[in-house]
């Protein structure tokens, strides 16, 4: 059946992370991270700094997007965690929301791979204009209210709960 309704321009793979303390307390012991380093607006240039922001999103409970300078940084800090592999966008979201509601939709993909076919319902038809396969995900760190990371160096308790997303700029290159 054909749908109307046709959303577009969109689609990613998301990792949603599960964040445990004591792992980021041993990458802040790892990396000699110091309190006086944690700050919002540094730079995403290596694991280190990532950590950084994310240290520093959590202190404040603020969430927010930033981008890293490599796609192998974000592959490496998510393999640190459990993850949930998801599909993300806002338009492929609204096409999951249109499913559950039985309403069919076509969607616009600018990327597609096994993660998205797997994860697409079958009311949700796609067309693409990638060539070819491509997996770039982006990083989704989410925290609850009160998760602490403390060592000698650092004392971060997160005073509400949010999330914060990473990815690259490099959205023609895929791997």
């Amino acid at each position: 059946m054909a749908s109307v309704v046709v959303l577009g321009l969109g689609g990613c793979i998301d990792y949603e992370l599960r964040l445990s303390s004591s792992t980021l307390e041993e990458l802040v012991a790892e990396y000699e991270i110091r309190d006086d380093e944690l700050d919002l607006s540094a730079p995403v240039t290596d694991e280190r700094n990532l950590i950084i922001s994310v240290l520093a999103h959590m202190r404040r409970g603020a969430g927010g997007e930033h981008y890293a300078a490599s796609l192998e940084t974000l592959r490496g800090f998510a393999a640190r965690f459990p993850k949930r592999i998801s599909l993300g966008g806002t338009s492929v979201r609204a096409g999951l929301a249109m499913s559950r509601l039985g309403v069919p939709c076509t969607l616009h993909l600018v990327k597609i791979n096994d993660h998205v076919r797997r994860l697409l319902p079958p009311s949700c038809d796609y067309i693409t204009s990638a060539h070819g396969d491509a997996l770039y995900p982006h990083i989704v760190v989410q925290y609850d209210q009160g998760t602490p990371v403390q060592t000698g160096a650092i004392d971060v308790r997160a005073p509400f709960p949010n999330r914060l997303m990473s990815m690259t700029r490099q959205m023609r290159r895929w791997s």
